[in-house]
């Protein structure tokens, strides 16, 4: 009995791997992912984060940076305090 689950579950192992790389069309199985539909849909994901990516970059929006904590635009705290000890500097004539 043993040796018959472990014949059951490595036949149904191998058959699900067959499915998955394309090796055997399994009735039943049609609905699941294959190797071939994961590169489609990585390529498309992939294009679709280029194009977010160029529509940004079109817009501008990739040279802004937040406004947060660590940032370190103009607007920014980190921003804000780095201009201050600047202007201190120059007023001490340090820089």
């Amino acid at each position: 009995m043993k040796h018959l689950i472990t014949l059951l579950i490595l036949g149904s192992l191998v058959a699900f791997g067959g499915a998955f790389v394309g090796q055997w069309k399994i009735p039943g199985l049609e609905k699941l992912p294959t190797m071939a539909s994961m590169k489609v849909s990585m390529k498309a994901q992939e294009a679709e984060v280029d194009r977010a990516a160029e529509r940004r970059l079109e817009q501008g929006a990739g040279e802004d940076r937040p406004a947060g904590y660590f940032a370190t635009g103009v607007d920014s705290a980190t921003g804000k305090r780095n201009k201050q000890l600047q202007n201190a500097g120059k007023e001490m004539g340090v820089e």
